[in-house]
């Protein structure tokens, strides 16, 4: 593989290549081009810093070579700089005085490791640059400041060197907080920073300082690029169930740095949370601190207070407002929560990474639900990732459990509990966890102690007595299922740690002291570390989730059912009346709170039942207690009594989870189906397509059924009755039927003219069908026989009714007068309804693109070639082999094209759409073309497909 395929700029890179560009690469691709539709005409105010990406495959390279980047691809690195520069208006290592390219080098592997993996910020100054920008008139504290972070994170990344080493710097100086530090301090603190760097051993794979700022950004890539093998990063990844595998390996980003320190006035840094982690609330928790650099507040570093949502609010309303709208949209296309890193340079926000955010079981599932209000995802995405959160490990305090000692109290960030022998200090915590204790931890250092003990999975909880909500840690304690109390003091209010300028240790008046070394246990959901000589005191919370959804109980069903043993074609046929019945489901609740007056008693006992069905007998009453149903006014029978007058509402209360069941349920059938298809040698993406054109056809013969069709089953054929006698609320001679009212005698007419408009399309289809007249089992027992019809084969069903829809919308409206006329503008249509003779290729489908979108220019096409479920969620990456088979389909059409000299009239496209099942995206690919070249492209594909070109495609000119 090419080097320079390896290294990517934000502009041309696929944001649906997770495996290639990493989770947190591929949003911040995917947000950077999406960023004008996004917040349009705010492009001033909004922005995400410019950058590309080093993908996997040149981590594998780095591998390969021993732990080095290959000459070549460094070769690529500096001609993505190159290109970055002339984008961005600045020169990489520029010493004339103007302000260089800084840059920032993050890893970002495909599955999301809060923490693991290292970022370096501020690549790229040295002394020479450093004392050039002074000079030429930029603020000397800001520089400084800005320089003294730089030689902290490469010691600290690059060389190996311990933070502890330079918090000692600041404490031998008595440095405040961040932004306080005056320049005359500064100067020395640079100083002491170099020797620490100078003196300090460094690990093998190690360069010392570089003040060459091409060989700074070598070192830094290198040393990312170390990261995904060393300790922090292969306990995250051995806590992942199932295990992250070491040969996934890590992209690199290097991305232009914003500077949320340069002053106070309209800098800061901070991360957003879209909704509360531990409740779900949707008030929207951020912390942030003016003067910093956002990577102080995530890795726990920070010197000075956090301020909070409100603090932004009152003090910064235009930011908060900024922030509020990249809320909205971003949760929009995410279509769940959110965990946003941001810097604010002069009042412009910079979005500097997103990723989904870890939320406790219960905060997830109503975050989800309401995300499903408010528009913004799907019942099948909400059901997905409330699924997810219900396998949590998360664990509980015996109900009714009492027998403990309070010992102290602090803030929860998740809502688990467990418990282990009480440690105090990172060093000491691992050094019994690696010993296989169970071990409950008390941060020793309030700035700049390692992530690495919340990797460990025998590091079961973390207490501290200072902490935030949105740090790396914290969030990793969420997505671990570990208890987390941050803000602790002891039961009576006394802190837990005496510092004393560079002396840190245990209060020994605080009731903690006495139980060091001793088993004790901590509860997120009431906020406490307790004592207790019991045992058995801690259970898995699943008993408790179970009664909001027993999954377990109702995969038991589903397998008794014996859907294993059934055809194909059958599970299909169960998929789609699946889908039916949650669409039912969605309507009625829409219905209830709407209050319309036709939803029927039975209707809405019947959902409540089959929820019910859904429950194990002995948990019914409490289950539906906890949804605050009126068990009193049910006899739950059988048989199923209601004696309340407020049905509607009680109905209302299960009904999300009656949603989850029937989701739940469907993907199961989806489960079974790909396995059966790859059985046959087929694919999951062939599967997908079957339920759309299963889905696409059973449309279709709705809207026959309103016509005056009716649809019977019959061993290996389907009768498709255009008039039948047992309409007996009709005139037998006289049925409303397409197109207007028509006679017996004319819809005998209409059948044959259909049989003639295919024998013209398609020869080899209409020999395949039949007319039928009173045959059986149509005629039997009744005194006039006047049914009339057309015999499908099973196989033939989809194709023919996709014809029949063309050639009765066409016998009703008339052909349109050029393709042009026929297609919406913004919206898809299948392209057989403009030709016939793609009927048999139903994924096919054509849309005219918005006047709005290119202002000033005609509208050109899209048609789409298919649909495939692409894309990645909670790190794994789905539906790659059918989304590179339509790209190859693409492509080899226009290879075609081109030996017609026709290449240049299309080009690939693709888009998102709303996600399928348990997949993130559903990308839609095909090609894009100009308005003028319509006629001559439809020719290409019939050609290319093989369709030989017709005559006619109206039925008017199918009977001349």
């Amino acid at each position: 593989m090419p080097y320079e395929s390896m290294v990517v700029s934000f502009e041309k890179a696929d944001p649906s290549q997770i495996d290639k560009l990493g989770a947190k690469g591929a949003k911040l691709v995917e947000d950077f081009q999406n960023l004008r539709s996004d917040f349009p005409g705010m492009e001033y105010r909004i922005s995400v810093p410019d950058g590309f990406i080093l993908t996997t495959d040149a981590w594998r390279a780095f591998h390969d070579k021993g732990g080095s980047l290959p000459e070549g691809l460094f070769v690529a690195v500096t001609l993505a700089l190159a290109d970055l520069e002339r984008r961005v208006g600045r020169r990489y290592g520029d010493t004339s005085g103007r302000m260089p390219l800084i840059v920032a080098v993050r890893g970002g592997a495909p599955v999301s490791l809060p923490g693991a993996i290292s970022t370096i910020l501020n690549v790229g100054l040295n002394d020479e640059i450093v004392t050039a920008l002074i000079e030429a008139g930029e603020d000397e504290g800001f520089l400084l400041g800005t320089y003294l972070e730089a030689l902290r994170m490469y010691g600290e990344v690059v060389l190996g060197i311990p933070y502890e080493r330079f918090f000692e710097v600041l404490q031998k100086f008595h440095v405040g907080d961040e932004g306080s530090v005056s320049v005359d301090d500064l100067f020395p603190l640079i100083d002491a920073y170099k020797k620490v760097l100078l003196q300090s051993p460094v690990k093998a794979s190690a360069h010392r300082m570089e003040s060459d700022p091409f060989r700074q950004l070598r070192a830094a890539i290198e040393s990312v690029f170390h990261s995904w093998m060393a300790e922090t990063a292969v306990e995250a990844r051995l806590s992942r169930s199932p295990k992250v595998p070491d040969d996934m390996g890590t992209a690199v980003i290097v991305q232009s740095m914003v500077f949320g320190n340069r002053d106070d006035r309209g800098c800061l840094g901070g991360v957003l949370f879209t909704r509360n982690p531990r409740t779900g609330a949707a008030a929207p928790v951020i912390e942030w601190a003016p003067k910093v650099q956002c990577d102080k507040i995530v890795s726990g570093k920070l010197r000075k207070e956090l301020l909070h949502t409100k603090d932004l609010q009152e003090r910064f309303p235009d930011i908060y407002e900024l922030l509020m709208t990249v809320r909205d949209r971003l949760e929009a296309r995410a279509k769940r929560p959110l965990d946003v890193e941001f810097t604010v340079e002069d009042r412009k926000l910079y979005i500097l990474q997103r990723r989904p955010l870890r939320m406790t079981f219960s905060a997830t599932a109503r975050a989800m639900w309401d995300l499903v209000d408010e528009g913004k995802t799907t019942v099948q995405m909400a059901s997905l990732i409330i699924n997810t959160a219900l396998e949590q490990p998360e664990k509980m305090l015996r109900e009714g459990f009492r027998d403990y000692q309070v010992l102290a109290v602090g803030e929860p960030i998740t809502d688990t509990a467990d418990h282990g022998t009480l440690v105090f200090g990172t060093e000491d915590a691992l050094e019994l966890a690696r010993k296989g204790r169970p071990v409950i931890m008390l941060r020793k250092r309030p700035y700049g102690e390692t992530d690495l003990a919340v990797n460990h999975p025998n590091v079961r909880g973390i207490i501290r007595c200072d902490g935030n909500v949105t740090g790396h840690e914290a969030v990793s304690a969420v997505a671990y299922s570990k208890p987390y109390l941050i803000n602790v003091t002891d039961v009576h209010g006394r802190p837990l740690l005496l510092v004393d300028e560079d002396r840190i240790e245990l209060n020994p008046q605080c009731t903690l002291a006495a139980y060091m070394g001793r088993d004790i246990f901590v509860d997120g959901e009431r906020g406490i570390v307790g004592f207790t000589e019991a045992h058995d005191f801690l259970v898995d919370r699943k008993i408790r989730k179970k009664l909001y959804v027993d999954w377990e109980y109702l995969r038991e069903q589903f397998d008794r059912a014996g859907y294993h043993e059934l055809d194909y074609e059958t599970l299909l046929d169960i998929h789609y009346q699946m889908e039916l019945e949650l669409a039912h489901y969605q309507r009625l609740e829409t219905r209830i709170k709407e209050g319309d007056r036709t939803v029927s008693e039975k209707e809405l006992m019947h959902a409540f039942g089959t929820y019910l069905a859904y429950i194990p007998a002995r948990d019914r009453e409490r289950t539906l207690a906890l949804k605050d149903v009126r068990v009193d006014q049910f006899d739950l029978g059988p048989p199923l009594v209601y004696r309340g007058h407020q049905l509607g509402e009680e109905v209302l209360k299960i009904l999300r989870a009656l949603m989850l069941c029937t989701t739940w349920r469907t993907h199961w059938i989806h489960e079974i189906m790909v396995a059966k298809a790859k059985e046959r040698g087929e694919s999951e993406g062939d599967v997908i397509r079957d339920i759309f054109i299963k889905n696409r056809t059973m449309s279709v013969v709705k809207e026959f059924e309103a016509e005056g069709f009716h649809l019977m089953r019959v061993p290996h054929y389907y009768y498709l009755i255009f008039a039948s006698n047992f309409e007996y609320d009709q005139d037998l001679d006289s049925v409303q039927v397409n197109p207007g009212l028509m006679k017996y005698a004319e819809k005998e007419v209409l059948a044959r003219h259909f049989l003639a408009y295919l024998e013209q399309i398609t020869p080899r289809l209409r020999k395949k069908l039949r007319i039928i007249q009173g045959e059986p089992p149509l005629g039997q027992g009744h005194a006039r026989i006047v049914s009339i019809g057309l015999a499908v084969p099973d196989e033939d069903f989809d194709v023919v009714c996709r014809y029949l829809r063309t050639f009765l919308d066409q016998t009703k409206h008339g052909c349109p007068m050029t393709l042009q006329s026929a297609v919406a503008e913004g919206e898809f249509v299948d392209l057989y309804h403009l030709d016939p003779v793609f009927a048999p290729y139903p994924e096919l489908r054509i849309m005219r693109e918005k006047s709005s979108d290119n202002p000033g220019q005609d509208p050109g096409y899209v048609i789409a070639f298919g649909r495939c479920s692409f894309g990645e969620f909670d790190g794994v990456v789905y539906g790659r082999d059918e989304y590179e088979k339509l790209c190859r389909q693409v492509q080899e059409f226009q290879s075609f094209l081109g030996t017609k000299g026709m290449a240049a009239l299309v080009r690939p496209w693709q888009f998102e759409v709303d996600p399928y099942r348990r997949h993130s995206v559903i990308a839609a690919v095909g090609i894009r073309l100009e308005a003028r070249d319509l006629s001559y492209v439809m020719s290409g594909l019939k050609e290319f497909l093989g369709i030989e070109a017709q005559a006619t495609t109206c039925p008017e000119d199918a009977l001349v």
